[in-house]
């Protein structure tokens, strides 16, 4: 009767579907291309599209994975269902091919998200919230090593006081971003306990980056916060960079509104940074 009232609907945070892991088989094309998928029923070469062969199975909701840099072992993270609120409640696990089985490695009371495998797929770095499922909207998470050798846990950058993400860890150190007051830099690790350095992009807001597999290279998107987002390469450690796009040439001649940043100290000594945007010529 509901339905015929207000038509279609769904009820929010109870109807949700669950994803899971899959694995499809590309390593044999077809030889002729035109054959691919199987088209013709009486052609010799005809082939058909390989299955795809679920490997998790369960009553929970794959959210992320990473193969591991040998290719025989998957980390998953996943949470009890595709409710957006289950995030509180995500674990980490390990999918092994050898054995087809599927271990779980993380389950803290709070959310856990896995975020980097090391080169030699022996150590994973992932962030908890440990217990805290009231405040970690807003609190940094806490970063961690895990050994998958003896599972020896082991809290890393503890004096970092942000809340760092987008992590990638190659033979020349663990990489990371983070948010520096109204700026976003790349940080460096060259093992999980040494202490952290900022790389000196000399740009207001760094994007993404990606690495070559040796951490020789690497290309990243960032903006002076006076152009848009261009891609850049650098060499590491030299940080020789070469601009890739020039995607801000479309805007040069645009009457566009000027930010400047502007602070100030509190009663309490705690200083005040924020972003005041000034319309197309402004004049004070």
């Amino acid at each position: 009767k509901k339905e015929e009232v207000w038509g279609e609907f769904a009820v929010d945070e109870q109807e949700y579907t669950n994803s899971h892991l899959c694995v499809l088989e590309t390593s044999q094309p077809a030889t002729d291309p035109s054959n691919w998928p199987c088209l013709m029923a009486d052609s010799s070469d005809c082939r058909e599209w390989p299955k795809a062969k679920q490997l998790t199975k369960g009553n929970f909701h794959v959210t992320n994975f990473a193969w591991s840099p040998t290719g025989e072992r998957i980390m998953v993270q996943h949470q009890p269902n595709g409710n957006l609120l289950s995030f509180f409640e995500a674990d980490i696990s390990l999918y092994t091919f050898e054995s087809d089985s599927l271990q779980t490695l993380i389950n803290n009371p709070s959310s856990d998200d896995f975020l980097a495998w090391a080169p030699d797929g022996r150590t994973i770095l992932f962030s908890s919230d440990l217990a805290n499922d009231s405040s970690n909207f807003y609190t940094n998470s806490q970063v961690f090593s895990l050994s998958l050798e003896n599972l020896t846990q082991h809290q890393i950058l503890e004096s970092f006081d942000e809340n760092p993400f987008n992590f990638s860890w190659t033979p020349k150190g663990i990489f990371f971003r983070a948010n520096q007051k109204t700026t976003t830099r790349l940080f460096h690790l060259t093992h999980p306990d040494s202490t952290f350095t900022e790389d000196p992009l000399n740009m207001t807001l760094v994007g993404g980056t990606s690495f070559t597999k040796d951490g020789e290279k690497m290309t990243f998107s960032a903006s002076t916060g006076e152009d848009l987002y261009e891609i850049y390469s650098s060499s590491f450690p030299d940080l020789g960079i070469k601009k890739l796009t020039q995607q801000s040439h479309q805007i040069e001649k645009w009457k566009v509104a000027k930010s400047e940043v502007v602070s100030w100290t509190r009663k309490d000594g705690r200083k005040i940074v924020w972003i005041l945007h000034k319309p197309m010529e402004y004049s004070t």
